[in-house]
């Protein structure tokens, strides 16, 4: 699949940085991180829920659904959590 990289810059802000970028990310299973969750929206603070443990490779594979819905033929994602350590999902 072909797209022009300024469409997919374009989506990748919509669906991932504009939700995401400088949120608290957090899982609604876990009794604690609803709590911290609560004290940070508490102080205007950006958060968002999600029903699993926010991982690189979890975040990966919620990236790439996400996208995939909006980019027919996506391959994959790659979540950087350091300069040198990624995750990546990719479709079966």
């Amino acid at each position: 699949m072909v797209i022009d990289f300024k469409d997919l810059k374009q989506l990748a802000t919509e669906v991932v940085c504009d939700r995401f970028d400088h949120a608290f990310i957090y899982n609604t299973e876990s009794a604690g991180e609803r709590e911290i969750a609560a004290v940070v929206e508490k102080h205007g603070m950006r958060t968002v829920a999600i029903p699993f443990r926010s991982t690189a490779e979890n975040l990966a594979q919620l990236f790439f659904n996400d996208l995939a819905a909006r980019i027919p033929g996506l391959s994959s994602v790659r979540v950087w959590e350091t300069a040198d350590s990624c995750a990546e999902y990719s479709r079966k």
